[in-house]
């Protein structure tokens, strides 16, 4: 038996993942929703280098929210549109299809999410029986299905840590100049929020608290950025300028009585030959003075939300290695779905594990990473 398949968009992501589709046994391609007008009316197969399949692309949304599918592969950007994207996933799930989202990221904790928007998403699985489930790489897969295969090796958890090595050289040239590569430090000292880093992955540390019962005290964000002493040019185009930002290593770390506990970051590199010296470790728990991060504040009530505590990002030049970290053990969280059963709602929750305060005098725990 195959499960009819509607791509919908062919980005960054959408690309790959149309390829796979039509690569797979036991999917069957069934429509194909482009956004541009060079796309319209070609063959799927010709989009992704690959033989004709004899389906073409459309741009014709209620053609596609039409056919007759199982699931939808949701692929469109929320960069600039996050209204538009939940619309979409409204009028996908409303219309019976199930959805693999990898749009807006936020939504792979929804208990973290704009109520009102979770509402609206709830109650469209729940008028067409269908499904939501959002995953991607990170956060998504190191910080989902990973988690309790690597947990499942520990005797002792001290610490849980998601990170990710992305070489980002192909990223739209907007969106990676916005996130700080191809600036002085200057300029962005001035531009760059940190929050922004929490928007986007801070739904991975608050899940790594849920799935492991931690209840954190805050939410501290760092960012260090490292500039060049030479400039080149980015296979997206992007221009980086000698002296300007060409790698970025940002985290969240998850504090519970003064001590990181969950830890999400990522390094991202211009390109896969053009890196830092990255720190030898993920968080920057000790060498919280270069971040310039307040004193932690008392504990919070149980059932508190954590507050958040932005850093000042820090500047230095390839090879930088002034970041070390005491993280004894590395794991990734748990997924979460929205989604109808009859007329319940389904929430996959993996089995959970409590981590241990380490007994006096014993060694500490073996670390696995989960870097992509």
């Amino acid at each position: 038996m195959s499960y009819r398949v509607i791509q919908w968009a062919t980005g960054q992501v959408g690309m790959p993942a149309l390829r796979g589709i039509i690569d797979h046994p036991d999917l069957e391609l069934v429509g194909l929703l482009v956004t541009s007008e060079s796309k319209d009316g070609r063959d799927a197969g010709e989009l992704c280098g690959g033989p004709t399949v004899g389906l073409v692309a459309t741009r014709d949304v209620e053609a596609i929210l039409a056919l007759d599918a199982d699931c939808v592969s949701y692929a469109a950007t929320d960069v600039g549109r996050v209204d538009a994207v939940i619309d979409d996933l409204c009028a996908i799930l409303s219309s019976g299809k199930n959805v693999v989202n990898n749009s807006i990221t936020r939504l792979v904790h929804p208990a973290g999410f704009d109520p009102e928007t979770v509402n609206r998403l709830q109650t469209a699985c729940e008028q067409g029986g269908s499904t939501l489930f959002t995953t991607g790489i990170h956060p998504g897969v190191v910080s989902d299905a990973m988690l309790f295969a690597l947990t499942s090796l520990a005797q002792r958890i001290d610490s849980i840590s998601a990170a990710e090595l992305l070489d980002c050289s192909c990223y739209d040239p907007l969106v990676i100049n916005a996130l700080g590569f191809g600036k002085t430090v200057e300029q962005d000292a001035a531009e760059f929020d940190t929050a922004i880093l929490h928007y986007y992955w801070g739904p991975v540390n608050s899940s790594l608290a849920e799935s492991f019962r931690l209840e954190l005290d805050e939410i501290r964000v760092f960012r260090h950025v490292h500039t060049v002493d030479e400039g080149f040019t980015m296979s997206s185009g992007l221009e980086i300028p000698a002296g300007s930002i060409g790698a970025i290593h940002y985290g969240l770390e998850g504090i519970v009585d003064g001590r990181v506990s969950a830890c999400s970051t990522g390094r991202w590199p211009p390109s896969a030959t053009r890196s830092p010296t990255w720190p030898g470790s993920c968080c920057a728990s000790s060498t919280r003075s270069t971040t310039a991060t307040p004193p932690t504040p008392a504990r919070a009530p149980a059932g508190s939300p954590p507050t958040v505590t932005p850093s000042r990002t820090t500047s230095g030049r390839w090879g930088d290695r002034s970041r070390t970290c005491g993280s004894t053990a590395r794991s990734t969280r748990s997924r979460r779905w929205l989604g109808c059963s009859g007329s319940s709602t389904c929430c996959a929750t993996p089995a959970r594990w409590t981590p241990r305060r380490p007994r006096p005098g014993s060694s500490p725990a073996a670390a696995c990473s989960t870097n992509s």
